[in-house]
């Protein structure tokens, strides 16, 4: 078991990726495993990871892959691969956690707060957090806040884990300003390139040849069904033109629902924030942390009263590095929704452009500068109109769509066209085709079950049935849509003669190139030393500079083994032939530009950044591995294999 994991080790970004999903995934969670019971999926160092925290993980992730793809457990094989996954990664999980506690690293709730702000299903419309949004969720979801946030706490704490380790990555600037001249280093070619153009007439190609290409090629050959359809598409969204409000009914609607336009009160407000212990903490030395804390920020509010820039100290002081990297300028907060009520109060205490004295929060030390304010206000009728326009409409559209879907089964049920549908509804059929059946369902939007029905009627009108309307709608996302099968061409694979141009141009091209090869490996003994062979000078060219890094070389094309003899030769012709896109070519190196010195001032900074990236990920997969190799890992496998789908 140990190998599996070690494999999956070496992506330790994806495991990241992988937590995050574990809880965002909470809120749609709803299981189809049969429960194992109690007790440890498996042991890490000790600590277990329990049957519980385990099946949560299977069900909310394999809830997630179900919505995309229903029948993706259908085979057991691939639901015992799935659990095996899961367990595997929860163990690296549990491996990070363990060694981040081990070296004493933490997440303070501040920082736990501004990462749960970021989440978009917690935000309102303007993109800012929403608590009564956030309280609301979790209460529909049976979800205490407390496991929410201590889920969280866990996966920020893997991250900070995975940032530290990648700071130990050490290296210096003659390090990579070496290796960026050894990797864009650019080298040209001198070649001669044997074209199997010049070859193709001297193949010969036998009726027998053709046949046995045919007999072991021809499912490739073969053409998919096509259909050609009209279609008519009703849904409330299409049809809400025909139920427009009454100026009246917008003016009530308005006057009944004052609390759909209020706008709320909101600031925008800058900070710089020393991070520090709440007060009464039992953090370990929480008290001198205050303290420093403290000393800091009375030292900025002093460097502010001399004239200093508020935005420069944000940028270099504040701890808060999201806010930081904008001056320390934050997003319009409401008040009661910003980091604590202290700062609300000591904000909104403020005229535009002052400056507050330090503030204390549970988070640590701010001062605050108000940009603006807003005052709450009830958004006029007229900014609003249009907006209740649409919704009235589209609401008096979704009321009424039982109906539309008897009447149109009604008429279909008559025999009426498409046309004739449409028309009693203000809606055009729409045509497709000739398409395949997974355009065709594509366009559509089809459910599982309509897809079914269209199958049929297409099998029936490609049997040799007229064009036909599908007797009933069918559901499709958001509606019902009307089908006509005007046309439908079975799949088939065409006859040996239809397919035989096509044979014979694939057989010459393969043939040309087997030539081509064969006359360059003749000729490849008269290519010695650095010398061009007389017979050959008319026939050489040159390749544009290439790099190392890219396995190709114009305008020859994808050659990585070329590339590889070019970069590698001292100026010889090299001593083999290699394959290009364009036709087999004997090579050699004939020129070698080295990097200039602008270029890297130029690129220097961007691949510093790719390095430095490389380099942490280097470090933390060696890590990882080492975590593996030290600890001690067990898993109840008879407990695991009870565990199945219903």
């Amino acid at each position: 078991m140990l190998d599996n994991i070690r494999d999956k080790a070496q992506s330790w970004a994806v495991k990241i990726i992988f937590l995050i999903i574990i809880v965002v995934f909470v809120f749609w969670g709803v299981g189809n495993f049969n429960s194992a019971g109690s007790g440890a999926a498996a042991v890490v160092n000790g600590e277990q990871i329990s049957l519980y925290e385990y099946e949560k993980a299977l069900r909310t992730i394999g809830e997630s892959e179900k919505r995309n793809n229903p029948d993706i457990f259908k085979d057991e094989a691939v639901f015992t691969q799935f659990k095996r996954t899961v367990l595997n990664e929860m163990i690296l999980s549990l491996l990070r956690r363990q060694e981040a506690e081990r070296i004493g690293l933490s997440v303070s709730d501040y920082e736990l707060k501004a990462y749960i702000d970021t989440f978009p299903v917690f935000q309102d419309a303007s993109g800012k957090f929403d608590a009564e949004r956030y309280k609301t969720i979790l209460e529909a979801n049976n979800i205490p806040p407390a496991e929410f946030e201590t889920d969280n706490k866990k996966t920020l704490l893997e991250v900070k884990f995975i940032r530290s380790l990648g700071l130990s990555a050490r290296f210096t600037e003659a390090e990579i300003k070496k290796l960026f001249a050894f990797s864009l280093e650019k080298r040209k070619a001198r070649y001669v390139l044997f074209k199997p153009g010049d070859y193709r007439d001297k193949v010969d190609i036998s009726e027998e040849a053709i046949s046995g290409w045919y007999e072991n090629n021809k499912e490739s050959l073969r053409k998919p069904l096509l259909l050609t359809m009209q279609y008519l598409r009703l849904t409330p969204a299409l049809l809400a033109g025909n139920y427009a409000p009454q100026e009246a009914e917008i003016e009530e609607f308005y006057r009944n629902s004052p609390d759909d336009f209020k706008r709320p009160a909101s600031y925008t407000a800058s900070h710089i924030f020393i991070a520090a212990p709440p007060d009464g903490s039992a953090e370990a030395e929480a008290g001198k942390k205050i303290a420093e804390a403290a000393e800091t920020i009375e030292k900025l509010n002093a460097r502010l009263k001399a004239g200093e820039d508020f935005s420069l100290l944000a940028g270099e002081y504040s701890q808060d590095p999201e806010s930081a990297s904008q001056g320390g300028l934050l997003p319009p907060l409401e008040p009661g929704q910003s980091y604590a009520e202290e700062f609300d109060k000591a904000a909104l205490a403020l005229e535009p452009g002052q400056t507050s004295d330090p503030v204390r929060t549970v988070y640590g030390f701010h001062l605050i500068r108000l940009e603006n304010r807003t005052d709450a206000a009830v958004l006029p009728l007229d900014e609003v109109r249009e907006d209740i326009r649409e919704a009235l409409a589209l609401e008096k559209a979704e009321e009424d769509f039982k109906n539309v879907e008897k009447k149109a089964e009604d008429e279909l049920a008559a025999g009426a066209s498409l046309e004739a549908v449409g028309a009693g509804f203000n809606v055009a059929p729409e045509s497709r085709g000739p398409v395949t059946m997974e355009d065709a369902e594509s366009a559509l939007s089809l459910r599982e079950e309509s897809r079914r029905a269209l199958a049929d009627a297409v099998a029936s009108v490609a049997a040799g049935e007229a064009a036909t309307i599908l007797p009933v709608p069918l559901n499709i996302t958001g509606g019902i849509v009307l089908i006509r099968i005007n046309e439908a061409v079975p799949s088939r694979i065409p006859s040996i003669e239809e397919a035989r141009s096509g044979i014979i141009a694939d057989l010459r091209a393969k043939g040309a190139r087997v030539l081509a090869r064969e006359a360059a490996e003749q000729a490849l003994p008269a290519f010695v030393g650095r010398e061009i062979p007389e017979a050959f000078k008319e026939k050489t060219a040159e390749s544009k500079p290439g790099l190392r890094v890219l396995p190709s070389l114009e305008p020859l094309g994808a050659a990585p083994e070329l590339v590889d003899g070019i970069f590698t030769s001292d100026g010889v012709w090299l001593p083999q032939v290699y394959d290009t896109d364009e036709g087999p070519v004997i090579a050699q190196t004939t020129g070698i530009e080295a990097v200039k010195e602008e270029e890297w001032v130029q690129l220097k900074d961007i691949f510093v950044s790719q390095y430095r990236r490389s380099r942490e990920e280097q470090t933390v997969q060696a890590f990882m591995q080492s975590l593996l190799d030290k600890a001690s890992i067990s898993e109840s496998p008879d407990v695991l294999d009870k565990i199945s789908l219903r």
